[in-house]
């Protein structure tokens, strides 16, 4: 699949835009190879999609990411594609959507689909404003609350009575959003082996009496936080 646009978002974080004519669903990944020195390929969400491309936004922190930071447009890249479930469809309802960090890139193809048919506030969370990525591509599409420095996602959805909250992003978040005991759906990042189940190496456990796991990769990424043990 070819890169046909790329743009560098802040110091650590790139967009590419890649040729491919795969229809994708929200909450969907792609597990790239990275150069001929990484063994495993590197699971990125998608972030948006238009006529037959799609967009993946990620930050610089490892080998494999240093090297697809350094590709530039016009070169190929081998990608796994589509990968993982969605996030459940709604109509009518008061939806959340909040992204933390660099867990906010797949939130935007998600709320351009759920804000044809609800009311939809998006609430990303940044360490500090040289952070904050996509701001203008969220406030294009809905109400856009951006919580920076001293501030907290949880802060920003305290402001509304949500029917039902739809996040991505680290852990910690995910356990502050639990205790606001609404309906919730995330997308959990565990590390990848080979991204369609095979290996079991991104298991998460379940709640319940009996000890059960689920593949993240294959069962989700999207889960029910609920239904998870974090």
């Amino acid at each position: 699949m070819k890169i046909i646009e790329k743009e560098q978002l802040n110091s650590n974080t790139y967009s590419l835009w890649i040729e491919s004519g795969i229809r994708f669903f929200p909450g969907q990944f792609v597990q790239i190879k990275c150069g001929d020195e990484t063994t495993l390929r590197r699971p990125i969400s998608v972030c948006d999609v238009k006529g037959g491309a799609f967009r993946i936004v990620f930050s610089v922190r490892g080998k494999g990411t240093t090297w697809l930071a350094k590709c530039a447009v016009g070169e190929k890249l081998d990608i796994i594609a589509p990968l993982g479930n969605t996030y459940p469809e709604f109509e009518k309802k008061k939806i959340a959507i909040v992204g933390g960090g660099i867990g906010t890139p797949p939130m935007l193809y998600l709320a351009k689909k759920l804000a044809k048919n609800n009311d939809i506030t998006a609430v990303l969370g940044f360490r500090n404003e040289s952070e904050v990525i996509l701001k203008n591509e969220f406030e294009a599409v809905c109400e856009t609350i951006i919580t920076t420095d001293d501030k907290t996602v949880i802060d920003g959805l305290e402001t509304d009575d949500f029917d039902v909250i739809l996040a991505c992003g680290p852990v910690p978040m995910y356990k502050a959003i639990e205790k606001l005991g609404k309906p919730t759906f995330v997308s959990l990042e565990e590390r990848m082996g080979c991204g369609f189940g095979a290996c079991y190496g991104c298991s998460v456990r379940l709640s319940g009496e009996k000890e059960k796991y689920a593949r993240v990769c294959h069962d989700g990424p999207v889960f029910n936080l609920a239904e998870v043990v974090l």
